[in-house]
């Protein structure tokens, strides 16, 4: 069951409450995507599971629990991803991962969602038209073209993303709400602050387990 607009916009404010985040910003992104983003129609999936693969340190670790079924994965776990698996069906982005692997990934067939944000509004602007077809996301109110899902890190925006196109299993890998995947030229308030949005994301998927009537169970291998 998709998260109802009018159940997400409370959230978004505690959110950019929290994080400091100016909503305009969002809402300027989601108009610059706009102008790229192409309408989502004739996006269908036979398979019944959904495999969403964060970037936890030990992502890899938990890799050999997917088999059958459709592979999302989210933005910086790309890189790691594309080494060992090659491509996933999907990736959820917000242009912060590797922007090569990215772009490449979807040249190659990669359905693509991409999310505007006030952060990203100059990776928008530099690299978007670098991609083929794309579908835009965004966490401020839904406009032509630009869609929300629910959801506010690419991780839990690509479960609720599956859970809007009906998978019957949602299995997240490498997904840790605790330990973050820190990147060398992280300072100390990015890790900060990407720990505060691992707290909100873990918030969201437990939402949204409780919404599909699945029991919550924080691990290496999560289904919802």
């Amino acid at each position: 069951m998709q998260m109802r607009l009018k159940r997400w916009i409370p959230l978004y404010r505690e959110i950019a409450a929290d994080l400091n985040i100016r909503t305009f910003n969002d809402y300027y992104a989601s108009k610059m995507l706009q102008s790229y983003s192409f309408t989502m129609k004739d996006i269908k999936f036979n398979e019944r599971t959904a495999y969403i693969i964060g970037n936890s340190p030990d992502m890899e670790d938990y890799l050999p629990s997917i088999s059958s079924g459709i592979k999302i994965v989210a933005d910086s776990a790309i890189t790691r991803y594309l080494m060992r698996r090659g491509y996933p069906d999907i990736i959820v982005t917000d242009l912060d991962g590797n922007i090569d692997d990215i772009i490449n990934a979807n040249k190659n067939g990669v359905l693509t969602f991409i999310h505007a944000h006030g952060d990203n509004i100059i990776k928008i602007n530099s690299y978007v038209k670098c991609f083929k077809n794309f579908i835009g996301t965004t966490q401020h109110i839904p406009i032509k073209n630009i869609y929300n899902f629910g959801g506010f890190t690419d991780g839990d925006r690509a479960a609720y993303i599956a859970d809007y196109f009906n998978f019957n299993e949602i299995v997240l890998i490498g997904f840790d709400f605790n330990r973050p995947y820190i990147k060398d030229y992280y300072t100390v308030n990015d890790i900060i602050m990407k720990r505060k949005k691992l707290q909100w994301a873990l918030k969201l998927i437990k939402m949204l387990a409780e919404s599909r009537g699945s029991k919550f169970t924080e691990s290496g291998v999560i289904e919802i």
